[in-house]
């Protein structure tokens, strides 16, 4: 109580110096609705909003609340609070989607974007107290029978870019790597925390995360299946919010359930995404509100348990109060007692801090929790009220309008329901509207100019008087102090706002008021036409200026109901909104218009699969393949500003490319950040990408963007993918095979007929494999940078073999016109090469040639490739080949290089049946293996290892009657 009775002496010693306090408010609109879908938008709610975004900004909304945007249980099915994998917004490929019900993450940080630019912050669902859709699109793996509780779906393992779906056995789900993944131990009950029922322990909607010390465990029957520390649970979840807010930019949250988990655990949360989110830290200011359904009481002791750190929505205020709160209002017919009102709110509204009064409450009507219709061709025909939080408020009751301005009036930042002010019940257009025609959407009119006013005439910069319920109120109708019908509050010399719930009888009151003497007031809710003037202070009275506050009825101007009207904020009122006369009631929000968002390439997050995105992952080991760290879509005359950060490696690339898949501006470093700066020419998507500078190990990255979407844009002109005719190849699948779409940027293989279409190759020289062109198809081939690129020359074969202890290399090739000449390359480690020869080409297309070279300094095991050379300065090279120096020599690994199994293999004179040790040495140095055995045993053992292990070069140490054998072995 001491705790409690602290806080409240601080709010109410905090009005006495309001206006020395910048507010800190917003006017959220929920963005959506239960089970939220448009036929125009398909799997695309990002897209609909994003058109949405200069409607909203039109009527001054400040912040759009946005729905859970990962990947839940049942794809796009799911409205986003059954959530399955935390680090998958829409890129990977799994639930057999790549989409949320959202769209891609593209979509979704390109819709982000254009709210910001449009001056609206986001505030992004999430839900922290359960996880849903254990196992892979058909549930298998998704069980483990050792888990407590009696709800066994408690394996949770997620696609990423070293481990995309193959199938959906549950061999291959339980063998996924992707971050977060989550064993029975993490939720209620455990072995640490034994709690299966209350508030907190009980699994109302899934499997119930438990963030206490001891929620760990492994599972019984996953073969990825890493220890977990005693607060991995509450260690991952931080860490994923963190990524969460750097990835997306977005501004606030909004925590689903809070009832439901660990209290500190939100305190948790909320400090760390205010605070230890690097550049992206919200501050104290970061909009946050909990979804805690309860009385005043406990929505202010929940306020307090996370240091006031977020707000509640008032659910005592809409309903649950002593009188009913505002739904009753709404409800009552006109005998509600208006003057109760104010009674309902939550005591723990805001917080002051260096000098700034931070709203955190959040007053509300409707929500998706609390409003679900029954619908027949779009429109409400009933309604499921067995499943709502609370009453549902019809949109069409005449004395909405009013009770939003009340709400609006009060502390807070008032949330909008989207039903509430724009109309889906009745006009048949729920599923085919499109968002920005205001025929196909209209308005209701009086709510849309409520949010207007909050914003224009800054009504939280003023302090909060319910001038009804002063002493010197005096109602004219009654012709007493009577607030049963009118309740009037003024902020501070701002606005004055009235309401009723009189249906035919005007209302007239005197009150006292902070407007300076001589102030004319105009009623900007276009009720009341004639102005009203200031007065000076009363004989008797408070020493207060004085003004007469008149509001017409809820009835007006029609005083008939119905429920079939368009925009029912031309048939009813109830409310006026008085404010100095010659002020424009236009409001603009004001959030800065670029977007900053942070991509991290690592292989337990993103996803390989052709379906997916094809984004993130570390760079390859010794290559120069380009990894997509994501996509931003930026408007013409603005600047795209990357910011490289190295993971270890000793180079970084960082590159900026167009939708056609041009390199328009890239930039190298060894040191972090690596900068790229980038005038945008045109509207549209670029490609942010990284690579190793030159052949080094593999290294993750982070990548940050800063850039400007642009604020009004048709979505629909703008797909996030490349043109139908461009295709870019990346050679990540390390072959020249055409018909893999690994090799494929996006995924896409390109046909084999009809090739009228553009082929983008890369422009590095670090191991690039080109593909090889199909049979009779001519397509227009170009590298990154623009240049047309010849893959005329075919080559045939490449072979190398040992000769009189020579290595001796040969190949074959046809149609090499363009060609000028073949060096031949070699490596002692494939990954430096250097030249050792240069043949001249023939320049014969009409037979096929034949060359060879000898190398004469064949003396260890060696790599070789050719690199050919063409007139116009372009260069292909061929495949690599290893080629052991076999001196002596008894063991061998074939085949090497290798993409699949190998296989140990000795000489014609060894014993097959005797004993050896193997020895297999990793990539970074670190003994996978040392075990004896015959041959065949041991390649059960290498090939396992090497299985689970990624690609880079090994070393195969064969010990044999204690002589030593050392094979170099490539793994593709």
């Amino acid at each position: 109580m001491n705790k409690i009775f602290t806080i409240l002496a601080i709010l109410i010693l905090s009005c006495v110096c309001a206006y020395s306090q910048t507010p800190v408010k917003k006017t959220i609109l929920q963005a959506f609705w239960w089970d939220y879908e448009n036929n125009n938008y398909p799997a695309g709610w990002a897209n609909y909003l994003a058109d949405l975004a200069p409607r909203l900004r039109s009527i001054g909304v400040d912040a759009v609340w946005i729905p859970p945007s990962t990947k839940g249980g049942n794809g796009t099915a799911d409205v986003g609070y059954g959530i399955f994998d935390h680090y998958d917004l829409g890129d990977k490929f799994q639930k057999n989607t790549t989409k949320t019900r959202l769209g891609t993450k593209d979509e979704l940080l390109r819709m982000i974007a254009i709210m910001h630019a449009n001056g609206i912050e986001v505030i992004q669902d999430v839900v922290p107290n359960h996880t849903y859709g254990a196992g892979s699109y058909n549930g298998s793996g998704g069980q483990d029978p050792t888990a407590w509780g009696g709800d066994l779906w408690k394996n949770f393992r997620y696609a990423a870019f070293e481990t995309p779906v193959t199938d959906e056995s549950a061999t291959d789900y339980l063998a996924r790597k992707g971050r977060f993944y989550k064993n029975w131990q993490n939720f209620h009950p455990n072995p640490g925390d034994n709690c299966s029922s209350g508030d907190i322990c009980s699994a109302f909607f899934g499997p119930d995360n438990c963030y206490n010390s001891g929620a760990s465990g492994i599972s019984s029957n996953a073969t990825y299946n890493p220890t977990q520390t005693s607060t991995y649970m509450r260690d991952s979840y931080r860490n994923w919010l963190i990524w969460y807010k750097k990835q997306t930019g977005f501004d606030g949250v909004r925590l689903d359930a809070v009832k439901h988990f660990e209290y500190d655990a939100s305190e948790d949360f909320l400090y760390n995404m205010q605070f230890t989110a690097s550049w992206a830290s919200g501050g104290n200011a970061m909009p946050a509100v909990g979804e805690f359904v309860g009385s005043t009481g406990q929505l202010d002791g929940w306020c307090n348990s996370v240091m006031n750190r977020a707000g509640t929505f008032d659910f005592n205020l809409r309903a649950f109060g002593g009188s009913g709160g505002l739904y009753s209002m709404i409800y009552g017919n006109g005998g509600y007692d208006m003057g109760s009102l104010p009674a309902e709110q939550q005591s723990n509204r805001y917080v002051d801090i260096s000098g700034q009064r931070i709203h955190r409450t959040v007053p509300f009507i409707n929500n998706h929790d609390t409003y679900r219709p029954q619908l027949s061709g779009g429109n409400i025909s009933g309604w499921n009220s067995g499943s709502e939080l609370s009453p549902h408020v019809d949109i069409r009751e005449p004395r909405l309008a009013a009770a939003y301005a009340v709400m609006v009036a009060m502390d807070g930042n008032p949330q909008i329901f989207f039903e509430d002010v724009f109309n889906i019940a009745n006009t048949s257009k729920r599923l085919t509207h499109l968002p920005n025609n205001t025929t196909d959407l209209p308005e209701n009119s009086d709510i849309a100019n409520i949010i207007r006013a909050h914003g224009a005439f800054n009504f939280k910069a003023g302090d909060y008087f319910v001038r009804s319920a002063e002493s010197r109120f005096w109602n004219s109708i009654t012709s007493d102090r009577s607030d049963d019908d009118y309740i009037v509050i003024e902020r501070g010399g701002k606005a004055i706002i009235g309401a009723t719930d009189q249906w035919n009888i005007d209302q007239d009151a005197w009150i006292d008021t902070d407007f300076a003497l001589g102030t004319v007031l105009r009623d900007y809710s276009g009720g009341i036409t004639t102005t009203t003037t200031v007065l000076g202070p009363e004989s008797g009275g408070t020493g207060k200026n004085r003004v007469n506050i008149k509001t017409k009825a809820v009835g007006y101007p029609s005083y008939t109901y119905s429920t079939s009207y368009t925009d029912h904020g031309v048939q009813y009122h109830g409310f006026s909104i008085w404010a100095p006369d010659g002020m424009s009631i236009n409001y603009t929000p004001s959030r800065a218009v670029s977007t900053t968002q942070e991509w991290e390439l690592d292989n337990d997050l993103g996803d390989s699969h052709c379906s997916s995105l094809r984004q993130g992952g570390r760079t390859p080991d010794n290559k120069c393949y380009w990894r997509v760290a994501g996509r931003v879509f930026a408007a013409a005359g603005t600047s795209i500003n990357v910011q490289g950060t190295l993971g270890g490696s000793t180079s970084l690339t960082v590159g900026v490319f167009n939708n056609n898949g041009l390199l328009v501006s890239s930039n190298a470093g060894t040191s972090s950040p690596i900068s790229v700066n980038y005038a945008v020419p045109s509207t549209g998507w670029y490609s942010i990408k990284v690579r190793n500078t030159s052949c080094t190990t593999g290294q993750k990255s982070f990548v940050k963007v800063t850039y400007q979407a642009p604020a009004n844009v048709s979505t629909s002109s703008y797909p996030a993918q490349y043109p139908a005719n461009v295709y870019v190849w990346n050679g990540n699948a390390n072959t020249t095979d055409w018909s893999d779409c690994n090799n494929w940027e996006d995924g896409r293989i390109p046909p084999t007929s009809g090739c009228a279409y553009t082929v983008v190759v890369p422009n590095c020289t670090c191991n690039a494999m080109l593909p090889t062109l199909p049979a009779d198809c001519m397509p227009t081939v170009i590298n990154e940078l623009g240049a047309t690129v010849s893959l005329d020359a075919s080559l045939i074969s490449f072979a190398a073999t040992v000769k009189n202890k020579n290595a001796h290399l040969t190949w074959k090739v046809t149609s090499e016109e363009d060609v000028k000449e073949y060096e031949v390359e070699k490596s002692l480690d494939a990954s430096q090469f250097d030249a050792i020869a240069t043949v001249p080409a023939r320049q014969n297309s009409q037979t096929i040639n034949t060359y060879e070279y000898t190398d004469e300094q064949f003396k260890q095991d060696a790599y070789y490739r050719l690199k050919i050379l063409s007139y116009n300065g372009e260069i292909q090279y061929s495949n690599t080949l290893f080629l052991p120096y076999k001196e002596s020599r008894i063991f061998n690994v074939v085949p090497n290089p290798a993409t699949a199994d190998v296989t140990l293999v000795a000489s014609q004179n060894f014993d097959n049946t005797q004993l050896v040790r193997v020895q297999l040495i990793g990539i970074n140095g670190q003994t996978l293996l040392s075990q004896t055995g015959t041959i065949s045993t041991l390649n059960i053992s290498l090939n396992e290892i090497l299985r689970n292990n990624p690609k880079g070069l090994y070393i195969v140490n064969v010990f044999d009657n204690n002589k030593l054998e050392s094979i170099k072995l490539l793994k593709h």
